[in-house]
């Protein structure tokens, strides 16, 4: 039983670290793309 409970807190804490790296991955993604339209209107190469 003290498994389940530890486990259940660990998927938590994963789960909160897991959601706050993605949001980090979804500003990051919009960024590159905000580059790529940039470099596109730059360059014709991207």
């Amino acid at each position: 039983m003290r498994g389940f409970i530890e486990s259940k807190i660990f998927g938590f804490e994963i789960s909160k670290k897991s959601y706050k790296f993605f949001r980090s991955l979804n500003n990051v993604s919009s960024v590159v793309e905000n580059e790529k339209e940039l470099s596109k209107s730059r360059s014709p190469y991207f």
